[in-house]
């Protein structure tokens, strides 16, 4: 039997069709065509070697596909999401408003500083009275616990994200957690927002929603816009 014959045979010998076989054979012997049919080939066995020419995926499982773009961009607007929910978190720039050139106001989700005529002054919704902080705890608090909450999701995607990208453990629940944490975000500062009670004595400084409030918005969205590239980063691996 010659050294063509016997190359063809052990090909089909490993589950390769008499097709694959002989295109695989031609590779090295050109002018080859098989004698007779092989019978049905037998079940393939561990080979210590590969064949010559043979494709990888013939004799072992294709890995996964490898982390593209849009995984690591996840994975950058889950952190942005998260830098960003937290800077707002603590920073006293949920409400502002100005009066003149120098006096301003400025309240957070737990207390409020104003600035009066070059006179600064600090101080907690607990330790102020109802009527100076009327049920701005109530709002802190409530706006506070939505975001803790955004945050531990947001954390728990990019954990996900992660070890999805080194192929550890594949699941979407990485993805979701980015639309849980991006909801819970925008619905916390909008919720803060509605909750804040109408102050006061202070109608000369023109209150508005500052830029903690717009930063709690801008998290949100992007832990959405990580979830879609996630969605979109699997449909194109399964084309």
């Amino acid at each position: 039997m010659s050294g063509a014959q016997e190359y063809y045979d052990s090909l089909i010998t490993q589950g390769y069709t008499p097709k694959q076989a002989k295109g695989f054979t031609q590779q090295h012997f050109p002018s080859f065509s098989p004698a007779a049919a092989m019978p049905s080939p037998m079940p393939a066995t561990p080979q210590m070697r590969m064949p010559m020419g043979a494709p990888m995926g013939g004799m072992m499982p294709v890995s996964g596909d490898r982390p593209g773009v849009l995984n690591w961009v996840a994975l950058g607007l889950t952190a942005a999401a998260i830098a960003l929910v937290f800077i707002a978190m603590f920073s006293n720039s949920w409400m502002t408003g100005e009066f003149g050139d120098d006096s301003t106001i400025s309240f957070g989700l737990s207390e409020y500083e104003a600035e009066f005529n070059g006179d600064t002054d600090s101080q907690t919704y607990g330790d102020c009275d109802e009527d100076e902080c009327p049920d701005m705890d109530s709002a802190g608090l409530t706006g506070m616990i939505f975001l803790w909450i955004a945050v531990a999701a947001a954390f728990g995607s990019l954990v996900l994200m992660h070890l999805n990208n080194l192929e550890v453990y594949n699941s979407k629940f990485g993805m979701i957690a980015c639309f849980v944490s991006g909801g819970l975000a925008i619905a916390g500062a909008i919720t803060w927002l509605f909750m804040f009670p109408e102050v006061e004595g202070l109608d000369e400084f023109d209150l508005g929603p500052g830029i903690s409030f717009y930063l709690a918005i801008i998290g949100g969205v992007c832990s959405f816009g990580s979830g879609v590239c996630e969605i979109i980063s699997n449909r194109k691996q399964n084309v």
